[in-house]
């Protein structure tokens, strides 16, 4: 599924044992990512694809205000994620 295909580059990308990447974000992105993919990791074990979905809506609404001068590749990850629930 091209859902946890995402997830599992946005979790890869940002929970390495480098934290070059986590080190060069701004505080409000920072902030705003850490908690939601945190939990989004959570869920992409447990399988469930409902909570996935969910959760993945979450990281989305948290971080998507806080996008400017974040990498490409972490920004069209970011974006590649389903819509909040209400939105568009």
């Amino acid at each position: 599924m091209v859902l946890r295909a995402v997830v599992r580059s946005l979790i890869n990308m940002v929970f390495t044992d480098d934290t070059a990447l986590l080190d060069s974000l701004g505080d409000s992105l920072e902030s705003s990512l850490v908690t939601p993919l945190g939990i989004l990791s959570e869920v992409y074990e447990s399988g469930d694809l409902v909570e996935l979905i969910v959760a993945a809506r979450l990281v989305k609404r948290s971080a998507i205000g806080h996008l400017g001068g974040a990498p490409t590749g972490l920004r069209m990850l970011i974006e590649a994620l389903p819509d909040p629930a209400g939105a568009g």
